[in-house]
């Protein structure tokens, strides 16, 4: 679910969109980011592990690689997002899971439940019912991993940079960007299409953390990718590793 256009339109994948990003620098982002992602969440032999808002499992076949002795889940509603992630499932772990409707989560149980660039895209009620499902899916022992973009602060205008070459950030107000960067994000506009939002800029990662406690959960430890020792300010994606409170 981590991409800045609408998932459901196919012709780009979601490896382009990431992993095989057409900058360098987007390459070595989102690598460093899922990267940091399986190493925070650490899988044990035995421990079932659930990827929420899977993208096309990319995350999912990198822990099966480190420990395959963990059982493996995917949720992915959207249907192009879905299909990227049958195909890649069905050629590197045909024995995980797949769940594409909120339906089929309802006897779901997890050890480790990981959700990474989802609620960014996520207005009202959309992200509290995801969070309701954070607490209906994690095991009370259970580990909560999320990450969300930074998108405040001087990494505002690296990113504008990065995505220049896009239609949506070609017609992005600088006044727009400056603002990000300087931290006043709730004055920008963030328009849905539908029920997402699918640009980043004007999210606020600070807010969400500050949210956490109220949806139940502690933050154990903070971690920022890929370059940790900057903390927000010059650093992509921002990771939680949450427990249930």
């Amino acid at each position: 679910m981590n991409a800045a256009k609408d998932p459901s339109s196919p012709p780009v994948s979601y490896a382009e969109l990431t992993v095989q990003h057409r900058s360098w620098l987007g390459r070595f982002s989102h690598r460093a980011r899922f990267d940091l992602a399986q190493r925070l969440l650490a899988p044990q032999a035995g421990e079932h592990v659930l990827d929420y808002g899977a993208g096309d499992a990319y995350l999912l076949c990198l822990m099966h690689a480190r420990q395959p002795q963990a059982r493996y889940s995917a949720y992915e509603p959207y249907p192009a997002m879905a299909q990227q992630a049958r195909a890649r499932l069905q050629a590197q772990m045909p024995e995980a899971s797949l769940f594409c409707t909120r339906e089929e989560l309802q006897n779901q149980r997890c050890d480790k439940l990981v959700c990474c660039e989802v609620l960014e895209h996520l207005q009202e009620p959309e992200l509290a019912q995801v969070f309701a499902d954070f607490r209906q899916l994690l095991d009370a022992e259970g580990r909560l991993l999320l990450s969300v973009p930074v998108e405040v602060g001087p990494v505002a205008l690296v990113k504008h940079l990065v995505r220049m070459r896009g239609a949506q950030a070609r017609r992005t107000p600088l006044r727009h960007v400056l603002a990000a960067a300087f931290g006043r994000v709730r004055e920008l506009p963030r328009p849905a299409q539908g029920r997402y939002i699918y640009a980043h800029l004007g999210f606020d990662h600070r807010a969400l953390r500050r949210r956490l406690a109220q949806e139940g959960f502690v933050i154990e430890t903070e971690h920022f990718s890929p370059l940790p020792w900057l903390r927000d300010w010059g650093n992509s994606q921002v990771f939680w590793l949450c427990r249930k409170a």
